[in-house]
């Protein structure tokens, strides 16, 4: 499975033009449980979301505890390989 990470400020915009740009089906979206929210993430990724959800199946992954145990790696592991995201 291919990894392509987008970081720092305003890079935003550059995430929604790689997801229309590839030829994916399905996103694994992996985040924390409340960081998500209280960050502000959401309210950034929600339109992007909502934007390409009639295009993609989005799974996210977000049970596992704030310091992940090997149980929650594994847990991880599981969901990605049978979810199987492009």
């Amino acid at each position: 499975m291919y990894q392509h990470v987008i970081t720092g400020l305003h890079k935003m915009h550059r995430l929604k033009r790689y997801i229309n740009k590839k030829n994916a089906k399905k996103i694994l979206l992996v985040r924390g449980k409340k960081s998500y929210m209280l960050s502000g993430l959401e309210n950034f990724l929600s339109p992007i979301i909502n934007d390409v959800s009639n295009k993609y199946i989005i799974h996210s992954f977000f049970d596992f505890s704030e310091n992940p145990q090997y149980e929650d790696l594994k847990r991880g592991l599981q969901i990605a390989q049978d979810f199987a995201p492009d």
